[in-house]
């Protein structure tokens, strides 16, 4: 409907959201945990050369491996700033104690932006714990859904980047975006391709920067937007810029590609079962 809206008017959404400007911070991600440390480098490098000076680095299981990765991107990144910005994602796998501990023990060897989903996504006291015990601010909200699940966590000063996640859109992005600019909290989506949110992003006062996870566009989508100068470029097509490509779509299933017992549209056999102790 908001794409409707800004075709009926004929210019693109960022213009009928009131956004000032087309530009878009973003800083680079990925699902980045199968990477080698030498693959890891090469993969930020490209981020790199478009101009960006942050990235997240996901991690929680081994935080000397961590350390050293998160120092390697950090390295990647100085070609652009003295000082890039460090995420560290640990997709709630630490319990509130570990996590103050944990997150310690890496802030003591590299400066952290944020850590991400430090412990559960319902658990504010927890989240409340890491705030207030270390340097870095806490950022989460990925996996939440709607105002009453944000509430809390912005009621006891438990948060302090607050993420929207692919849920509800763009209206539900404007309502969280409004409810944290009220407790004085800025905003971050995460990552989309072809990111439809950033038309949002770029209109809210309080966004602070949008993870990106690509640089290239889904097949089957013509999409109005560079990926350049570290961030999100929006065009000028009306609406959202995104065209959808039915024929290419068709034929690309017709391959068969997708029906390959491999690749990352998979579960792997031992998904769930990799913290499992092992037999000695």
């Amino acid at each position: 409907l908001w794409d409707l809206k800004a075709k009926i008017a004929q210019e693109p959404l960022w213009r009928t959201l009131g956004a000032a400007d087309r530009f878009v911070p973003g800083y680079a991600s990925g699902l980045d945990y199968a990477l080698t440390d030498d693959e890891l480098v090469a993969f930020h490098e490209r981020w790199a050369r478009r101009g960006f000076t942050g990235a997240k680095v996901k991690g929680g299981l081994d935080v000397d491996r961590d350390v050293r990765r998160l120092a390697a991107v950090r390295d990647v990144f100085r070609v652009n700033s003295d000082r890039p910005a460090l995420m560290y994602d640990v997709n709630e796998s630490w319990g509130r104690h570990q996590a103050v501990r944990l997150a310690r023990q890496v802030e003591e060897r590299v400066e952290l932006t944020w850590i991400e989903e430090p412990v559960r996504r319902w658990d504010v006291a927890g989240h409340r714990a890491v705030a207030t015990g270390i340097r870095a601010a806490v950022a989460t909200g990925e996996n939440l859904t709607g105002l009453e699940h944000f509430r809390p966590l912005l009621a006891a000063d438990a948060v302090g980047v607050v993420q929207t996640g692919a849920v509800w859109g763009i209206t539900h992005f404007l309502r969280v975006s409004t409810l944290a600019l009220g407790h004085g909290v800025p905003v971050s989506p995460v990552g989309y391709n072809a990111n439809p949110v950033a038309h949002a992003a770029a209109a809210v006062p309080n966004h602070l920067v949008t993870e990106v996870q690509d640089l290239s566009f889904p097949v089957g989508l013509r999409v109005d937007q560079e990926i350049a100068d570290g961030g999100i470029v929006l065009g000028d097509a009306p609406g959202l810029g995104i065209e959808v490509d039915e024929e290419r779509i068709v034929a690309r299933a017709a391959s068969g590609g997708w029906s390959l017992p491999s690749g990352p549209h998979v579960r792997p056999a031992d998904a769930g079962l990799r913290l499992a102790p092992q037999a000695r």
